[in-house]
């Protein structure tokens, strides 16, 4: 059904009566601001090139920002992921390439 469930119908109405005039978004007037900037992702890279072992907990207290942040910068970005409780560049570089062929 298309109807609005009743407790929209009580939101709006006390919305109205609080002196909304009509039912459409009202203007945001911030933009969510992004935290994957790039000296974000330079303080992550730092953290861990000193502490390969470094957890996300770890990491969320020390920048301040959430795991699912870090992931991005981690796996989009700084392309590492984490393996046996160690950072590890996620691409492999031609001499480990060419050490892996040999």
């Amino acid at each position: 059904s298309d109807a609005p469930h009743q407790s929209t119908i009580s939101r709006w109405n006390g919305e109205f009566t609080r002196g909304r005039v009509n039912l459409s978004d009202e203007p945001r007037t911030d933009a969510p601001k992004s935290v994957v900037t790039q000296e974000t992702i330079d303080a992550l890279c730092r953290i861990i090139e000193d502490d390969r072992h470094m957890t996300y907990r770890e990491i969320e207290a020390s920048l301040g920002i959430s795991k699912t942040s870090i992931q991005k910068i981690l796996h989009e970005e700084l392309e590492v992921k984490k393996l046996v409780s160690r950072w590890i560049p996620h691409l492999l570089t031609e001499k480990q390439k060419e050490a892996r062929v040999n």
